[in-house]
């Protein structure tokens, strides 16, 4: 009898051959392959890059930079090579980045107990979309608004063979650009070797060594002429301290301190809440430098504030919490004026510096949507003793809309009115709201900041 493993194994190679046999994504439909494609390992590295031809179709594959076992996110020094690696890869793309896709970090569960996203890849990519003010696809095929571009990213489990799909919707639209892929090593291989296999090439190896960090792999095909395979190797040794962009908390807030305390307007607190609770809501960094851009991702200043603010966040919070908490950012925002669906992943970038700062795991809330304030609040706020918030002090990155619908709907369950919350400013990204439940379940509402305005913050990436 065939284990669960061997017949999985056969499964999976039956939706290969199926997935080649009926695309046939590369053939002659679409180029013409002179001659044998090797992909060599560490003989074929190259440590600067040159411009990559802009005429050509070029898939350009990136690994995640150095992890911390502790978090599965990125390590310091990873952060450190993110920064770096950034503008190291506008050099090689030259004009443009057509196209970014990286892990959809809850299809592989990393960790001590193999339970937490996998954002490393996401973190990595970064610095990179930023420069060009571009959107990073983080969905899975399975999303369904999200199943096309620009919100599709990489699966790990690569079900249904989702991520050759994903190239070959790129390879069949024949538009010449830079495609940039960032994942696992061991999933970026998978994709090379199912490519080679598809079109036919030799395959010798793939550059995806373990520890090969700042490899980063090349095809480019051109009509007319043979596929080209670069590995390039980043000649650069990242600090293993955490970035200090030297920026100073105790500014002035936007907004005026508020109170609200549910014992003091007489309200008891309604069933299940929970107790000996406190919850900091933030809302993600910088993202609009004007009212109509959207693209899911922050800005350079956004970046700036994410890494700089973290010493100045957990001095307001008074030490390291129990919980980080931000949206999937596999989950979709629209455009502007009903343009198209992106990935929205700035709350969790937003929140990952001060995840790897103090060494601290990111979760994500899969179980709801981000912009269902019913849920989040039902979420955070209620289970009582039974809930994993009870007793602990949790740290939020979110939509600040959708923090108001939130509390909103708490101080709702307590009896008091919505409307005394104050209106979040469309230009703030600096205030922090708290919520506190004592040990009887009493709400007290108070409003900070990281003292951190927009305009202290550089137009330029870091590292730029």
């Amino acid at each position: 009898m065939l284990t669960r493993t061997a017949r999985e194994r056969i499964r999976r190679r039956a939706r290969i051959q199926k997935f080649v046999s009926k695309r046939r994504w590369i053939g002659a439909a679409l180029i013409a392959l002179a001659g044998a494609l090797w992909l060599a390992g560490s003989g074929a590295a190259r440590a600067a890059p040159a411009a990559l031809d802009p005429d050509a179709i070029n898939l350009i594959f990136v690994r995640a930079a150095e992890t911390d076992p502790v978090t599965g996110g990125l390590s310091p020094r990873g952060l450190q090579r993110a920064l770096r690696l950034g503008p190291w890869l506008a050099r090689l793309t030259g004009a443009a980045a057509d196209g970014i896709f990286a892990l959809a970090p809850t299809t592989r569960g990393v960790g001590p107990a193999g339970k937490l996203p996998d954002l490393a890849p996401l973190e990595t990519i970064e610095p990179f979309a930023l420069l060009y003010a571009a959107p990073i696809a983080a969905a899975t095929a399975a999303a369904a608004a999200c199943a096309q571009a620009p919100c599709q990213g990489i699966d790990y489990r690569d079900q249904d063979g989702a991520n050759e799909a994903l190239v070959a919707r790129i390879l069949r639209a024949r538009r010449p650009g830079n495609f940039v892929f960032a994942a696992p090593p061991e999933t970026l291989a998978a994709i090379v070797r199912r490519m080679a296999a598809a079109a036919g090439w030799k395959l010798q190896s793939a550059p995806f060594a373990a520890a090969a960090y700042g490899t980063v792999a090349v095809i480019s095909l051109k009509p007319g002429a043979a596929a080209a395979f670069h590995a390039y190797r980043m000649a650069i040794a990242p600090p293993a301290a955490y970035p200090n962009l030297n920026l100073r908390g105790g500014g002035a807030c936007l907004e005026a301190a508020i109170t609200i305390s549910s014992a003091a307007a007489g309200q008891r607190p309604p069933a299940g809440v929970n107790r000996h609770e406190t919850v900091y809501f933030i809302r993600h960094a910088e993202a609009h430098p004007t009212p109509l851009f959207e693209n899911g991702n922050l800005v350079c200043q956004g970046e700036w504030r994410a890494i700089g603010a973290a010493p100045a966040l957990l001095q307001k919070i008074g030490g390291r919490p129990d919980f980080l908490y931000a949206s999937d950012p596999a989950q979709p925002v629209r455009g502007r004026a009903g343009g198209p669906r992106f990935s929205y992943i700035r709350p969790a970038l937003t929140l990952t510096p001060f995840a790897i700062a103090n060494r601290l795991p990111l979760e994500l809330t899969t179980a709801f949507d981000w912009w269902d304030g019913r849920a989040a609040e039902r979420f955070f706020f209620f289970g009582g003793a039974a809930s994993r918030f009870s007793g602990k002090t949790v740290l939020v990155a979110w939509e600040h809309a959708t923090i108001g619908a939130i509390v909103g709907q708490l101080l709702s369950d307590y009896g008091l009115g919505a409307a005394a919350l104050p209106r979040w400013n469309r230009n703030d990204y600096d205030t922090i709201w708290k919520v506190r439940l004592d040990d009887r379940g009493n709400l007290t509402f108070t409003t900070d900041c990281e003292g951190i305005g927009s305009g202290a913050l550089p137009s330029a990436c870091p590292f730029d």
